[in-house]
């Protein structure tokens, strides 16, 4: 689990499957190392949303890391009082929006875009960026607990980034972690076929992060899921304190 230097943040693994649609527009990114989840889920009914969903997650994981080096480091609490994780997430996401327009105007297709969450440990707290329909939730001592917010009626509140909108407005929001706390971050294929109870129930009957998400990618294909699904579980832990191990999981796209 660890090499030299300093351990890592959190595990997790997360598991992604194109359902009954033809090709899978969700793309995920897990980085172990750094401590930070990134998922998209590109809209079908946009032309180029597995585009959008790609492009989001490079972009992104570009603003947190470069050349392998961590550029979101483990926070102070009254550092992160002072919002400096808080605004690095925020730019991380409207840099994604910015990035798919720029692509939309050169290449197309002109209406790309794509729903993103993101989740960086940083230190005692685990920072959560959401734009769209990509949930996470904090399963803890057999409660689950929604951290996201879906995009309201007026579309002004976590909405979706991509060519189709005029300017993002992610919504981020700060969560304090203790031991033995799970997150899930998955996308609407996924969440909008199992429900809040089902999930919780669930991941309440897991052990490890690898056992959670194939769980529920499992339940959601016998409950007839049609559209694609991504389900990423992280486990955030202290130095000494490590649940089980699981293998290093990187962004999938089929």
């Amino acid at each position: 689990m660890e090499g030299a230097g300093e351990p890592r943040p959190m595990v997790a693994h997360g598991m992604t499957h194109t359902g009954k649609r033809p090709r899978n527009e969700d793309c995920h990114l897990i980085r172990e190392d750094l401590g930070f989840v990134i998922v998209a889920d590109g809209f079908s009914g946009e032309a180029g949303g597995d585009i959008a969903a790609r492009i989001a997650v490079d972009e992104i994981a570009g603003c947190l890391a470069q050349e392998d080096e961590q550029t979101l480091p483990c926070f102070e609490p009254h550092e992160l009082s002072d919002g400096l994780t808080v605004a690095t997430a925020r730019f991380a996401i409207e840099h994604a929006h910015s990035s798919i327009r720029r692509e939309a105007q050169r290449k197309g297709p002109p209406g790309m875009c794509t729903a993103v969450a993101l989740l960086v440990v940083a230190g005692p707290a685990v920072i959560i960026g959401g734009a769209g329909s990509v949930h996470v939730y904090r399963f803890r001592r057999d409660s689950l607990v929604q951290l996201t917010r879906d995009e309201d009626m007026f579309g002004m509140n976590g909405r979706p980034v991509g060519a189709a909108r005029d300017a993002a407005r992610p919504a981020i929001t700060t969560d304090l972690w203790r031991a033995g706390d799970r997150y899930l971050v998955c996308t609407s294929g996924l969440h909008r076929v199992l429900g809040g109870e089902m999930i919780r129930c669930t991941l309440s009957g897991c052990a490890t992060a690898a056992e959670c998400t194939a769980a529920l990618i499992g339940r959601a294909l016998h409950a007839g899921a049609v559209d694609n699904m991504t389900a990423v579980t992280a486990l955030p832990w202290r130095h000494g304190a490590a649940p089980s191990p699981t293998p290093p999981e990187r962004r999938e796209m089929q």
